[in-house]
């Protein structure tokens, strides 16, 4: 692990306002604080991808308590100047952007964050293939992009919640961070921000009514005819998008 410090002003615990899930984490308040999470020199051994091919990732929770307006909303990052460097957050009008080395990704214009939203951000660099992955919850979809392999570390820390602007900070609450110093494979991604996303973001609880006695003849799903239908390793081992969902089972 890694422990984050102090940089400015007070970042607090436990948030004013949970996550969708019921989970609080660190609140960053309405004003500009922030936390290092590694010193320049230590995010050489995951940013520098001029010396190595390994890649990385980031997974990070978020609740919003509000949009700064007429600014990029800074989550994380050392770099605002849109060359050099990571920069990770929102425009003042809700879209999800990250900016590597001068390469910018974004999510969809017409799926934006509002007040209140919990959300999980994942970013995956793969360095071998130079490829830069964006998915959020929101559209629970990935956005690719081309970006050469290089130096992304720069003279600042890897800060949370502000980088180098005073007028660029979030306003809400931050529930977890992860960082890899290589990139995941798709399983391992996947696996990673469903994770991430059952704990700090809800997920939909599906209501199931169904009839125990129903046969399931003439059906390719391999079901017990003695055992009733809501006793069935199938109906309890549902995934969806890689997620376990929640069943409320009534009897017919």
């Amino acid at each position: 692990g890694n422990d984050a410090t102090a940089s400015i002003g007070t970042v607090t615990y436990p948030s004013s306002i949970p996550s969708s899930s019921g989970l609080y984490g660190l609140d960053f308040g309405d004003g500009r604080t922030s936390l290092e999470l590694f010193s320049a020199n230590e995010s050489d051994s995951w940013l520098d991808q001029a010396q190595s091919s390994s890649g990385f990732c980031i997974l990070i929770s978020a609740t919003i308590a509000d949009i700064i307006p007429g600014v990029f909303n800074d989550l994380l990052g050392n770099s605002t100047d849109g060359i050099t460097g990571l920069q990770l957050g929102w425009t003042q009008d809700g879209q999800i952007r990250a900016i590597l080395g001068g390469i910018s990704v974004s999510k969809p214009a017409d799926n934006l964050l509002q007040t209140g939203d919990s959300i999980v951000i994942a970013l995956n660099y793969d360095a071998a293939t130079e490829s830069l992955e964006l998915w959020d919850t929101l559209t629970r979809t990935s956005i690719f992009q081309s970006v050469s392999k290089a130096d992304f570390s720069t003279n600042n820390p890897v800060t949370l919640g502000s980088i180098d602007d005073s007028s660029q900070f979030i306003n809400g609450a931050v529930g977890e961070v992860k960082i890899y110093e290589e990139a995941l494979d798709t399983e391992e991604f996947s696996i990673a921000r469903n994770g991430m996303t059952g704990r700090c973001v809800s997920s939909p609880n599906i209501i199931m009514i169904l009839a125990d006695d129903l046969a399931w003849y003439d059906t390719p799903v391999l079901m017990d005819d003695r055992m009733l239908n809501s006793a069935q390793a199938p109906m309890r081992r549902l995934n969806i998008d890689g997620e376990p969902y929640r069943w409320n089972m009534q009897r017919l």
